[in-house]
């Protein structure tokens, strides 16, 4: 999660530049509340990402990596 937070900054703090300017109705706190919610959507996603994998490799199989020594 932090990395998420740490990724949504810039984005945040374009948010929250009519805030910090002066401009009513858009506060500085959004520069605190998006990377928030950015790493809380970005762990939902993670574990429903993992759930669909799960459900699939289940029914239809995992990927399957056949390797063998190289000579050198």
């Amino acid at each position: 999660m932090p990395l998420y937070a740490l990724l949504s900054l810039p984005f945040a703090f374009v948010f929250a530049i009519p805030g910090l300017i002066g401009i009513p109705g858009i506060s500085a706190g959004v520069a605190i509340v998006i990377p928030v919610l950015y790493g809380f959507g970005g762990f939902l996603m993670a574990v429903f990402g993992a759930w669909v994998y799960n459900v699939v490799a289940t029914r239809i199989g995992g990927p399957e990596f056949v390797t063998s020594e190289v000579a050198h």
